[in-house]
């Protein structure tokens, strides 16, 4: 478990948010309430259909949904969107005594990168992917 944890709060803009991600190197961090509570999860995807809303009816044709660049039209309210208009509020938190095993399991039965640890509903960690890998690779 990682003890250092990235986070977002509630009034975070979404260029704020993106800068976190890409100046970590990370896909995602948690958004938390003023307590550190856990109330949603931003990432990449989640910045992708800020910019990309009408996704699902695009795919078949893109090109007579682009009027404008949408990623333009993001960048122009960056300032205005904030982490609480973007996060997701499917995300997944258990204790630190929660086995490795069962976070694995859990990622990949969610369909997640990452799982918050809470202790008294507060952030204190968290488990990714990687860290997961580690552990099969260390043994």
């Amino acid at each position: 478990m990682r003890r250092q944890v990235i986070k977002a709060t509630l009034d975070m803009s979404l260029k704020e948010v993106a800068n976190l991600l890409f100046k970590h190197r990370i896909s995602g961090v948690p958004v938390v309430n003023e307590k550190d509570e856990v109330v949603g999860e931003v990432t990449e995807k989640e910045l992708i259909k800020a910019a990309v809303p009408n996704y699902s009816r695009m795919v078949d044709n893109v090109r007579a949904h682009l009027e404008v660049d949408p990623f333009e039209t993001l960048i122009q309210q960056e300032d205005k969107i904030t982490a609480r208009d973007l996060m997701a509020s499917k995300f997944v938190t258990r204790s630190e005594e929660t086995p490795v095993v069962e976070l694995a399991a859990l990622m990949l039965l969610n369909n997640v990168r990452r799982v918050e640890i809470v202790k008294d509903n507060k952030l204190i960690g968290i488990v990714v992917r990687s860290d997961i890998v580690g552990k099969i690779i260390r043994g």
